[in-house]
Parts: C-alpha cells; structure tokens; sequence
C-alpha cells in the first residue's frame, strides 16, 4: 500500500499536459485590413498567456492569451492614435484583447480551436486553425492565420472606405 501512494503521484505527473511558456521577444501578431483600396498592415505586443497543449491530450490542453491593445503599430502614428480612440478599440477602457479556448481538435495534420475571442465589451466564439511544431522535447512553435470581422466586436464603423475583414497571422515561439 505504501508503495502505491508513492507510486500514484509520480504516474499522474507523468500524464499532466505540459505548461508552455511564451517566447514574447519573438512573438509576433500581425493584422492586414483594407483601407480606401490598398492593404494596410499592422502588428500588436505584449502578448503574455498560459499555454497547456499535448497534441497526445487535447481534451486537457488549453491556450489563454491577452494582448495589449496600446501596443498597436501601422507605423503610422497618427492612424495608431485613433485605433486606440474610443471608435475603434476604445484603449483607455479596455486595455487588452483576449482569447480563451472552449477545446481543440486535431484537424488534419494541424489542429483547430473553438475560444471566445474578447475585443472591446464584446465575446464571440471563433473556430481558429493553428499549427503546432516541436523543435525539440523543450521548444516548440505555435502558428495560426485566421480572419474576424471588425464590425462584430465593435471596432470601426461599417462603411465604404474600411473593409470589414482582418486578416491575423500569430506566430508564437514556446518553451518548457
């Protein structure tokens, strides 16, 4: 008996879903969106999350993450002043964005992830493909490409000149 309650704890560790934590030096989110015609490009900092995947376990595997909406870059400091206004993400009261996975699914080779997606005062669900690459038993990287409507979450106006779909890439390094 003894030997089973020193036995027990060390098979269940041997079962828990690795916590991965986020490279945020070489983390990147970038956005595309279509302004009067042309393609405008931008990016976002300061994400920061918890990240426990298995691809061996992906019922107990979850990803939450934030990202610091003041940290919104078009390099183009004037339009990036009025992202952070109350018409578009509001910064000054609402801060950060957030995503919260509900589960995740093998899809393919790849993976796929049903999560509240939070911008603004606004949650709605969203179906986000993702990749997921080991570069060894203690690195790995995280990639996704997905598209949301900014109308949806209250961001901007519908209107002629700004086209409503953004396109997102993540590219998020992790490691043990």
């Amino acid at each position: 008996m003894k030997k089973l309650i020193y036995i027990l704890p060390l098979a269940l560790m041997a079962f828990t879903v690795p916590t991965w934590k986020i490279k945020a030096d070489t983390a990147t989110i970038t956005f595309k969106i279509k302004n009067a015609g042309s393609w405008v490009s931008g990016s976002l900092g300061g994400l920061t999350g918890t990240i426990k995947f298995s691809p061996d376990d992906l019922t107990n595997s979850s990803i939450t993450g934030s990202v610091d909406v003041n940290t919104i870059s078009t390099e183009n400091s004037g339009r990036d002043k009025h992202l952070k206004n109350a018409d578009f993400f509001d910064a000054p009261t609402y801060p950060k964005m957030t995503i919260k996975s509900k589960s995740i699914k093998k899809s393919g080779t790849d993976y796929s992830m049903e999560a509240s997606l939070t911008i603004k005062a606004t949650t709605k669900t969203i179906t986000l493909p993702f990749s997921f690459t080991l570069a060894d038993a203690t690195k790995g990287l995280f990639k996704a490409e997905f598209e949301i409507d900014r109308v949806d979450y209250g961001v901007g106006e519908n209107g002629l000149i700004m086209g409503n779909t953004v396109k997102i890439v993540l590219f998020v390094p992790v490691y043990q």
